[in-house]
């Protein structure tokens, strides 16, 4: 018993003294400059709404830029807070490395369609998170555009299920850019059919969405009847008919 207390008492010992000699020839490295800035952007596709000289801008006019200073002057925490202020970055994630490059990899917010009402946001193309955010007064992005006043939370739900359902489909995803949402029903206009077309609320009394075989009747319409063109307005707010005016 005795000689497996001193063993053990031998063992921690040295795991000591390894750790402290470990600890005294560590390289304090909070003097060393950081050599470059290295900015990596998740692309979103053919248009993306940060740059690097963007950042690197920002960082500038914010005293911020690490490059050339020491590592122990460096502030992550500030870098990163002020960089995620922008309206189009969803994350930003800032580290040094140990040949003393500062790196930030960016996540940027791709919108899904624009509100325009009380206030104008765009919710983002993120099927879990659908996050509604405020932009610059000049920020333009290509997407559908809904018009009206209704809450937040039928932008994140209903809007958003409606809208998927369109890009789903190539014929209304390319010619749907406008939706005007009422209190009881929602209308919207085909480009290239120089239409309007009316449906009931994308949501019924029970939560039941309703308007997918509506769609699918339009489309009919437009294969069967010859002279649509001569309608300005098509109402789909009835069963098992269409209303042309």
């Amino acid at each position: 018993m005795k000689l497996k207390i001193i063993l053990t008492t031998i063992l921690v010992s040295a795991v000591c003294v390894g750790l402290l000699l470990t600890l005294s020839f560590e390289k304090d490295n909070s003097n060393e400059i950081c050599k470059q800035l290295v900015i990596k952007i998740e692309s979103i596709g053919e248009k993306n709404y940060v740059t690097k000289d963007m950042v690197v801008n920002l960082l500038n006019s914010k005293k911020l830029n690490p490059e050339n200073k020491k590592r122990a002057e460096i502030d992550l925490v500030k870098i990163r807070e002020t960089i995620e202020k922008n309206f189009a970055v969803k994350q930003a994630k800032c580290y040094l490395t140990k040949d003393n490059k500062f790196k930030i990899d960016i996540v940027q917010r791709k919108p899904f369609f624009k509100v325009v009402g009380k206030k104008t946001c765009y919710v983002e193309d993120d099927d879990k998170n659908r996050a509604i955010f405020t932009t610059a007064p000049d920020f333009n992005a290509d997407v559908p555009i809904v018009k009206g006043i209704f809450p937040d939370s039928i932008a994140q739900k209903e809007i958003f299920d409606f809208i998927k359902f369109l890009k789903n489909d190539k014929f209304f995803s390319e010619n749907v850019k406008e939706i005007y949402v009422e209190n009881d029903y929602v209308k919207f206009i085909l480009q290239n059919k120089n239409q309007t077309i009316i449906i009931e609320k994308l949501k019924d009394n029970n939560g039941i969405y309703n308007y997918k075989p509506k769609f699918e009747r339009l489309k009919d319409f437009y294969e069967k009847v010859a002279d649509w063109e001569k309608y300005k307005e098509i109402d789909l707010r009835f069963d098992k008919q269409i209303v042309c005016r």
